[in-house]
């Protein structure tokens, strides 16, 4: 009878080991599930995230062309405003020369002293 307890008792510890291995199983296994759900939606929030971060530099890069454009833009009227005010200027100063002065209105030099040495310091 000792046997046949020693027996039963050892059937009964490896019969209560293997459940327990089994359950252990199942639980390694619905763990590996959960990582996978896991690991499969993290890598489509990284994909989302990703595509997010490409539109918004994009976005960015378009608004930072549009205003370089702009800075072009005005750049240019800007210097063709500058060379039409210098064209405008050096025609002034060629009308209001003591010579072209003389010339339109007939003064007489001594008139133009006051106005030309004024006008010379204006240039320099």
């Amino acid at each position: 009878e000792d046997s046949r307890t020693s027996l039963a008792r050892s059937e009964a510890a490896r019969s209560d080991q293997e459940r327990r291995l089994e359950a252990a199983s199942s639980q390694v296994a619905a763990m590996r599930g959960e990582l996978a759900s896991l690991n499969a939606r993290l890598t489509a929030r990284d994909e989302l995230l990703l595509k997010h971060v490409q539109e918004v530099e994009a976005h960015e890069v378009q608004v930072l062309r549009d205003e370089l454009a702009g800075c072009r833009a005005q750049l240019a009227s800007q210097t063709g405003a500058q060379a039409a005010l210098r064209q405008c200027v050096l025609s002034v100063a060629q009308w209001l020369s003591p010579d072209a002065l003389r010339e339109a209105f007939s003064y007489k030099e001594h008139h133009l002293q006051g106005f030309s040495t004024s006008a010379e310091q204006h240039r320099a």
